[in-house]
């Protein structure tokens, strides 16, 4: 899946949850809808580590690592990673877009990005810190590198890509 499409899967997946209570096959429900919990802010894109936990995002740059819960109980959450709102442009439909894990992950520690600066977007790579693991993980964004700029200037307000 490219980077700058789970927006629209995270829509997607909104859309059938919202439908959930209501979703039938063959007069059969198939889904089970049970809150959880809420996640700080609006996350525009979700990520899952290998051990069930989520990474909610938001384009302003707030990433929340989330614990999914025992049956019964709340879902838990820290903040993950502050992306500083000098590394980039919110406005419109830029910002944080998306981010995934490297695919060897947890062998392999590091976490890429999709943002936009007030001129390009860029795939960053980023380092992930386990520290004790659970909630006390955390991205350094201060390890980042820039492995993929676009050519193209962004420009006026419009949809861009």
């Amino acid at each position: 899946m490219a980077l700058g499409t789970m927006s629209h899967h995270v829509l997607l997946l909104t859309a059938v949850l919202q439908m959930a209570p209501y979703a039938t096959v063959n007069g059969e429900d198939k889904f089970l809808f049970e809150n959880i919990g809420k996640v700080p802010g609006t996350p525009t894109c979700v990520t899952f580590l290998p051990d069930g936990r989520a990474i909610f995002c938001q384009k302003d740059g707030k990433i929340t690592i989330a614990k999914t819960p025992a049956p019964g109980q709340v879902l838990s959450t820290e903040v993950y990673m502050n992306i500083p709102r000098s590394s980039m442009d919110t406005d419109y439909e830029r910002g944080l877009v998306d981010i995934a894990f490297h695919p060897e992950f947890p062998s392999v520690k590091k976490v890429y990005a999709y943002v936009a600066d007030l001129q390009r977007f860029h795939i960053v790579v980023f380092d992930h810190l386990e520290h004790k693991g659970g909630l006390t993980s955390r991205g350094d964004w201060a390890s980042r590198k820039v492995l993929w700029t676009d050519t193209d200037r962004i420009e006026g307000k419009f949809h861009y890509g």
